[in-house]
């Protein structure tokens, strides 16, 4: 009889883990609300179950007796998996883990009780309750909602302007299931991302990437990463010191920081792979799996170090629209690298007919490409050829 895993979330991110798992003959559940999402059509059996509803998705755990639980690509199931793996006594993150990461305010608070660098920060469910403080600090500083992922209610004030910041502040409450938000002051550097495995709270395997950004928006991800050895090195070192202070020995891992002079700050980080084809990506670049290694981590607990190998040029581009409406046209796979030899593979998080959303957050993607790029100076330029040969058409609404 076939193995089963159980996967949280049936989107964009989720569709390469749910395609590895049957690839390798493991009957797949996934778990999610209803919607528009790619992996619902791809999975041996869907269940119309909310991931974050942690009781509900257990007992259905329990019913189709699981092998392994996993997820990647989305913080707000997290907890949910941990809970479910502690209670199953399945391999799973640990859930003070899962809680602290899953969290920026508990994150936050963890760095400043751990004495390891940090943002300051206030947060609340007023802006009344933390505005004083705030105007104390030099600007920039952001709003974040308390534990959404996607860039979303995400916003940076540069120049004190009292009713702005009280804007921004309701603004980021909306896209906070807590209705908190986290206010911090924004730090100056280098921004990085990282993704892989740790074990032993130290680097197993983890790539850093050069975040490409538009605004707040995340545009894409390219290997190499933007910063040198020594820089890179110091990234690790400070990954190192927060899985250990907080007790997180081995696991997925991704997470962003911001590489400064005098420390490196871990901004966000998160028990689970990255989204926006950023495991696509590492696949890309170092021929490494990391959803096998995902699929591994969940049904046996232990993984094995992946070999090493040289690294090529790559890149991702997130795209999207710039108007809501109705999805009417999008190249394929096959039509967009005979026009842009450099791509490799196209994600679609929505299809034709399905109704899309202005890209004002990464929920909102329509997809993303991934595409060789051996010079790093090149990557807007491809961006804007694979941009073109998309032929992407909304009929606004």
């Amino acid at each position: 009889m076939s193995r089963t895993v159980m996967i949280l979330g049936v989107g964009v991110n989720q569709v390469p883990l749910i395609e590895r798992a049957k690839q390798v003959g493991l009957r797949v559940h996934g778990v999610s609300v209803p919607g528009p999402y790619p992996g619902i059509e791809l999975v041996d059996e869907f269940h119309a179950v909310d991931a974050t509803d942690t009781e509900g998705v257990l007992q259905l755990a329990r019913r189709l007796r699981i092998d392994g639980i996993a997820s990647t690509g989305t913080d707000v199931c997290v907890p949910t998996l941990a809970h479910v793996a502690e209670a199953l006594g399945l391999p799973g993150v640990p859930v003070p883990v899962a809680e602290t990461f899953s969290s920026k305010i508990r994150f936050r608070r963890f760095l400043e009780q751990a004495g390891l660098p940090g943002p300051l920060y206030a947060e609340g469910e007023r802006w009344t309750a933390v505005a004083s403080e705030v105007r104390r600090w030099q600007r920039p500083v952001v709003f974040k909602p308390e534990d959404s992922s996607g860039s979303r209610g995400i916003a940076v004030l540069r120049d004190w302007d009292a009713n702005r910041a009280a804007a921004m502040f309701d603004d980021a409450q909306q896209y906070s299931r807590t209705g908190r938000v986290c206010v911090e002051e924004f730090i100056e550097g280098v921004e990085v991302t990282g993704d892989g495995f740790i074990a032993d709270s130290a680097a197993q395997f983890v790539m850093l990437t050069h975040r490409r950004m538009n605004g707040l928006l995340v545009r894409g991800h390219c290997l190499p990463p933007n910063i040198g050895p020594a820089d890179q090195r110091r990234v690790l070192d400070a990954l190192a010191a927060c899985c250990e202070a907080l007790g997180y020995a081995a696991g997925s891992i991704d997470f962003d920081a911001i590489v400064a002079p005098q420390r490196v700050v871990m901004i966000e980080m998160a028990a689970r792979n990255g989204g926006n084809g950023i495991p696509q990506l590492i696949q890309c670049g170092t021929g490494v799996d990391l959803m096998q290694l995902i699929l591994s981590r969940s049904l046996d607990g232990a993984i094995e170090p992946p070999a090493p190998t040289p690294l090529r040029g790559c890149g991702t581009y997130v795209f999207g629209s710039d108007v809501g409406g109705t999805l009417a046209h999008v190249a394929s796979l096959a039509s967009l690298a005979e026009q842009v030899p450099e791509v490799v593979d196209l994600r679609m998080a929505r299809a034709v007919g399905d109704r899309v959303e202005p890209l004002i957050h990464n929920a909102n993607q329509i997809g993303y490409a991934v595409f060789r790029c051996d010079d790093a100076d090149q990557y807007d330029t491809l961006c804007a050829r694979i941009d073109r040969a998309l032929e992407l058409e909304v009929v606004a609404a």
